[in-house]
């Protein structure tokens, strides 16, 4: 009975590790080259024929991006949630950019589509820019860092945090990407800059300058849309009525699907279970469909762009 319940548990991992998408690749030759065995025997293991060892299962899981918790979960309503280290200061900041822009170097160079449901100005996009990068910043990481407040990160960001987002940027930039964003996509962030103007902690000069740089940011997509259109990394704005749920993002891949939910700031949540990532693919697709497509409406775009900026734009006149 023992043996039938180890096969039973056996026959489900391979069933996981065949959701994936191989492309031309066998799964058998996979098998035999990261467990270092014969065609054969990974024929029978696959089969179920013989037992995997916990080696094997390690090498496994780990060569496929299977999770062994997996296994002993309802596979219809369970599945894993990925936190990576919960980002508090300036150190873990640094290594949340450093290796995203790793990601995302390595995102581009295969086939993908990433998409991302805008709530709120999408990250990527303030990393374009010294005054944004340093602004929203100062605003995640004094929420979370009792010991240093605002004008600290706003006024003293260290260079090589500012050249990290600059390459995050510039990665998220070569990416496939569609995005869908709505009137109250700035919305918070121009009540942000509100806000630390009422406490006393950025001047009217302050303002001014981040409202001039949020301006900066959106006539440079409007331009980029115009002058990319046609490339497979176009910039694809799709304008909805409004966004219900938070910032999210979704990477699809020949080989592995990832979700992306933000919380806390600047910190998120990663999800691979593959009918996470179906249904989430499903509501974009939703959204897409109901949206205006800024790229194939010139008016449409400008008319958005122009309602976007015009909270900045009194801000800056008044």
């Amino acid at each position: 009975m023992e043996d039938d319940r180890l096969l039973e548990i056996q026959g489900t991992f391979f069933d996981l590790i065949k959701e994936k998408n191989f492309g031309n690749l066998k799964l058998a030759d996979q098998v035999a080259t990261i467990l270092d065995i014969t065609l054969s025997s990974a024929y029978k293991k696959i089969r179920c024929e013989t037992v995997l060892t916990s080696r094997d299962y390690m090498l496994l899981a780990a060569a496929f991006g299977v999770s062994l918790d997996s296994l002993v979960m309802n596979r219809e309503t369970d599945f894993l949630v990925r936190r990576p280290q919960f980002i508090t200061d300036i150190d873990g900041l640094k290594k949340y950019l450093v290796d995203t822009a790793n990601e995302l170097d390595r995102l581009s160079n295969v086939p993908h589509e990433f998409y991302y449901a805008a709530r709120d100005l999408p990250v990527f996009l303030f990393f374009s820019n010294p005054v944004l990068i340093r602004f929203k910043i100062a605003v995640w990481l004094s929420e979370l860092d009792s010991d240093k407040p605002f004008s600290h990160y706003y006024r003293f960001l260290p260079s090589d945090i500012m050249d990290a987002c600059n390459k995050f940027y510039q990665g998220y930039k070569r990416l496939n990407r569609w995005e869908i964003w709505s009137m109250q996509t700035l919305v918070n962030l121009h009540k942000q800059i509100e806000y630390y103007e009422t406490i006393g902690q950025l001047s009217a000069a302050d303002c001014v300058e981040i409202s001039q740089s949020v301006i900066h940011l959106l006539d440079t997509i409007s331009d980029e849309m115009a002058a990319n259109s046609e490339s497979d990394n176009a910039w694809r704005i799709y304008e909805v009525d409004f966004l219900m749920m938070a910032s999210n993002g979704l990477v699809l891949t020949p080989l592995r699907n990832v979700a992306y939910i933000s919380y806390a700031g600047i910190n998120y949540l990663r999800i691979d279970e593959n009918h996470f990532c179906q249904d989430l693919h499903h509501w974009f697709k939703k959204q897409i469909a109901n949206s205006t497509a800024l790229l194939d409406s010139k008016k449409a775009k400008v008319l958005f762009f122009q309602r976007l900026k015009k909270p900045f734009l009194d801000r800056i006149n008044s």
